[in-house]
């Protein structure tokens, strides 16, 4: 240990203000990288749950709008930067910016208790963090940094003006390298801080990108989403159309109830064309008599409960929409024939929605002893109305496509199975002949009033649907549907 030591000293680890000009150094490295990120799509859309939750800086979005706030947050990281730059020869400087980055880091560490989907559900919650709180957590050994070049600026500062002999002193004992010596445990725990929030910061930037929104990345390789035909006997199929394309679920022998490999299936191709630059709607349907009644439960049911999530962490979309990333191209759904469960919350993610007349919705879990876990309780009463989707949710009633038309979640009935598809693809097509970046932009900016409101709910239901697969109600429900029988629930 002494060999290390001494090996230490030559290399230098005990020069006067090394550990000071080092973290100033990373400190404006972390500033130019966080400004630039400020200036692209995909960063003003993975910052959405950050500011709308932060207590200091929630009022950015209605003060500058979704990029202007985002912008403001790269112009401040930037001016920050900068002054601590400036630092380096002047200490008044250094001391504006780093003011300026322990305010943003305040504001930044202040969202932690406020972040939806923050801890971990599947390991108890807090204090288990989830990539968001983790993110977030770097922001507190980063104010550390700031505190400590600010004391050190006002300290320089001070001492250049100083002109009594005794308080020179004072200050320069402040300075010395034998103070340095006696302090050299605060000044260790400052060298470990500045080398995890760098190594942090720079680890989770394109970390974040690649979660929120990975499709805005421009150094990644072109994705081509390839078609995967009808007889191949694939779960899901793929058939490119122009610049449309239909994914259409392939299990109508089981009335395309969803399993997880169909699952997985869609959440890839859902990724695959939103990455495809050449392809500009996407429109969802069901192959045979019906769209689809929902989860195949068999299927799911050694999945439920575990905390295990149900697709790839990478390169994918929830098709049920309940966390990051989301689609940022349009989504069609055409339906038919039964519609039930979690086909009718594949039903509502979509921004369009075209029912064929012999259309049957149903969202009845609740009969079944479970709940609706796939986002209808938070997408069908914003859809429809509080009453109106309580209404079915509650009793388990179904209902038909004239029903679905009034109360607002259909836009078209068509007469039949094939007219309904044939309407969804001329819908697809206007869309393709419009502006890409102005659809775009218009979807970003209505997810951006949506949203935010919707995440907390969202990012629950994994957990909430998993906890009553272990409940006596579930076992009792499947128990009696295998029985032809009415359950009899003791809400246990």
């Amino acid at each position: 240990m002494n060999f290390i030591i001494r090996s230490l000293i030559q290399l230098g680890i005990l020069k006067k203000d090394l550990d000071y000009h080092l973290l100033r150094a990373l400190m404006v490295i972390i500033c130019l990288f966080f400004g630039y990120q400020k200036w692209f799509d995909y960063e003003a859309q993975a910052l959405i749950p950050y500011i709308s939750h932060g207590p200091l800086i929630f009022w950015l979005y209605p003060l500058f709008g979704m990029r202007g706030a985002t912008y403001f947050v790269g112009v401040s990281e930037w001016l920050f930067g900068t002054l601590l730059l400036a630092g380096f020869w002047n200490k008044k400087l250094g001391i504006l910016g780093a003011l300026g980055l322990c305010f943003s880091m305040i504001a930044t560490s202040t969202i932690i208790p406020f972040i939806p989907g923050g801890w971990a559900a599947s390991a108890g919650g807090f204090p288990a963090m989830t990539e968001r709180v983790a993110f977030l957590m770097k922001d507190m050994v980063l104010l550390g940094v700031s505190v400590y070049l600010l004391r050190q600026d006002v300290i320089r500062a001070s001492l250049a003006k100083t002109t009594s002999s005794d308080s020179t002193a004072a200050l320069r004992q402040h300075l010395s390298p034998t103070a340095c010596l006696n302090d050299l445990g605060r000044r260790s725990f400052l060298k470990i801080a500045a080398a995890l929030g760098g190594a942090s910061t720079l680890g989770a930037l394109p970390n974040l990108a690649g979660a929120q929104n990975a499709p805005q990345q421009t150094d990644t390789p072109a994705i081509t989403l390839q078609d995967v035909p009808f007889g191949s006997g694939a779960k899901l199929t793929i058939e490119r159309r122009g610049q449309i394309v239909l994914f259409g679920i392939n299990r109508a022998y089981i009335q395309n109830r969803i399993d997880p490999e169909t699952f997985q299936a869609l959440a890839e191709a859902y990724y695959q064309y939103d990455n495809d630059a050449s392809l500009r709607a996407a429109i969802l349907f069901g192959h045979g008599e019906n769209f689809s009644r929902g989860i195949d439960v068999e299927g799911f049911k050694s999945r439920a409960g575990t905390g295990k999530p149900w697709i790839a962490s990478t390169g994918t979309i929830d098709p049920l929409a309940k966390r990051a990333p989301r689609l940022i191209k349009p989504l069609i759904v055409v339906t038919h024939g039964d519609t039930w469960n979690m086909a009718h919350e594949l039903f509502l993610v979509a921004d369009m929605r075209i029912a064929s007349a012999d259309t049957r919705f149903g969202q009845d879990e609740n009969t079944h002893g479970r709940f609706p876990g796939g986002g209808s309780t938070v997408r069908f009463p914003r859809e429809v109305g509080w009453g109106n989707a309580m209404r079915y949710m509650l009793t388990g009633d179904h209902w038909n496509a004239e029903e679905a038309y009034r109360i607002g979640e259909v836009q078209q009935i068509a007469p039949t199975p094939e007219k309904a598809l044939e309407a969804g693809i001329l819908i697809g097509n206007k869309i393709a002949a419009c502006g890409p970046l102005g659809i775009k932009t218009t979807l970003i900016s209505a997810h951006l009033a949506v949203d935010p409101g919707e995440e907390e709910a969202l990012s629950k239901l994994d957990a909430q649907f998993g906890a009553l697969f272990h409940t006596q109600d579930f076992l009792e429900g499947r128990t009696a549907e295998a029985e032809g029988r009415k359950p009899v629930y003791q809400g246990k």
